[in-house]
């Protein structure tokens, strides 16, 4: 378990870096403590039980992705 937030976190770094550069996310993010965030989110989609979230439903991880850790990588991480 201890090294799978690392693993994770760098797959999803190339993904933050492509967002940044393309304008989708904040230029100032710092990618490698966003791609830990990242992970650490999608890990708990998909081991922590929630009563409003299924992380097998597709559509609704989607709403939630869009909804919620979108504008977080959008935010001006100095602030």
């Amino acid at each position: 378990m201890q090294g799978l937030v690392p693993d994770i976190a760098s797959f999803w770094s190339r993904y933050l870096e492509a967002a940044r550069d393309s304008g989708e996310i904040h230029a100032d993010v710092h990618v490698g403590e966003a791609s830990e965030w990242v992970a650490r989110v999608i890990m708990s989609f998909a081991t922590v039980p929630g009563q409003l979230l299924d992380p097998a439903d597709h559509q609704a991880v989607l709403t939630h992705v869009r909804r919620y850790v979108m504008p977080g990588l959008r935010a001006d991480p100095a602030v």
